[in-house]
């Protein structure tokens, strides 16, 4: 996963070995401090709405998936963005890699909420209490809720799908999936 907020003249990936033959196990496996590595330009378009779009933000995060949402907070925070923001984070087992760093960008935001989840399946419920929580307590233009999603296929799906009942734009979320 990506792991450098926007402007950072560093590049920085948190790698987790997964499936046999991929990516990961290359990285972690095949090579070594010093090693070259050819990277080419950044896909997709991960990021929260705009203010005018969503007073309230959300993330989940599922593993390493957490990297590239702790760019975005980190950005967020620099950027003087203060608007209410919960991350989930996702982990299969113990405590999540990443907790610490984001409770420290809490400690700088004010407004961010850190929150562990064991395990996929608990994540979408805890999506759905969570928007009906900031739909009930934001109201008028901008939505309710802007929201990114990180992780595997499934887990997304099922997020996606309860933020879009509980009535957040699809336009107002944005993910990235990994299987």
């Amino acid at each position: 996963s990506f792991a450098s907020r926007p402007g950072n003249d560093e590049i920085e990936f948190h790698v987790q070995t997964g499936k046999p033959g991929g990516v990961s196990e290359v990285l972690v496996g095949q090579t070594a401090v010093g090693d070259r590595l050819r990277v080419a330009g950044a896909e997709g378009d991960l990021a929260f709405p705009d203010p005018d779009r969503a007073a309230r933000l959300l993330a989940v995060a599922h593993g390493t998936g957490a990297a590239p949402v702790y760019a975005l907070v980190e950005d967020a925070v620099t950027e003087g963005d203060r608007r209410p923001l919960t991350v989930l984070l996702v982990s299969d087992a113990g405590p999540h890699y990443l907790a610490d760093a984001f409770r420290a960008l809490a400690d700088k935001h004010g407004e961010l909420t850190v929150e562990e989840i064991g395990g996929d399946p608990l994540a979408a419920v805890r999506v759905h209490s969570a928007v009906r929580e900031q739909s009930e307590a934001t109201a008028g233009p901008g939505g309710a809720c802007g929201a990114v999603l990180v992780g595997p296929g499934a887990m997304v799906d099922e997020c996606r799908s309860a933020l879009l009942s509980a009535g957040v734009a699809a336009d107002d979320i944005s993910s990235d999936l990994f299987d």
